[in-house]
């Protein structure tokens, strides 16, 4: 079991790849561009792909050289258009879900005020004792019910 000082001074590893993404790579290049490039898939499937390549090229020779390359290009925007889409309705559809999902917690934090208020104030103590209990209440979920301190 390593020293928990040595351990401490360590430099903390990312638990999943996408940690990674926040740290910019020095020579600018996107983090998850890298991320991605890096991934021994990725890699494995580039090296088959540049190697098919480079025998489909060989195969074409000079004239049909030109037609694939064309015919590359276009796959490639389409690609790129495709994925820039995926990304942009990915992103507003999440987004929106987010808001949604906001709003239904903040309906239901209103709904939970709405019941405590009533309850506070047709319980029939006097105000004060009212807010002093829900105050207690609103302590013990801050402390996770644990107490903070002697009484």
């Amino acid at each position: 079991m390593p020293h928990p000082q040595l351990e401490a001074d360590m430099p903390k590893q990312p638990k999943r790849a996408y940690d990674l993404v926040d740290h910019q790579p020095d020579d600018e290049e996107h983090a998850v561009d890298v991320l991605v490039r890096r991934d021994p898939r990725v890699r494995a499937v580039s090296e088959r792909v540049r190697r098919a390549m480079r025998e489909f090229d060989k195969a074409l020779g000079p004239r049909q050289r030109k037609r694939w390359l064309g015919l590359e290009e276009l796959l490639a925007e389409r690609a790129a258009s495709r994925e820039e889409l995926y990304f942009d309705q990915g992103h507003a559809h999440g987004f929106a879900a987010g808001r949604a999902e906001g709003l239904k917690s903040t309906l239901k934090a209103h709904a939970l005020a709405t019941v405590l208020r009533d309850e506070a104030l047709q319980h029939g103590c006097p105000r004060e004792n009212a807010l002093a209990a829900l105050l207690e209440a609103a302590w013990a979920l801050v402390t996770k019910g644990k107490p903070t301190m002697a009484r």
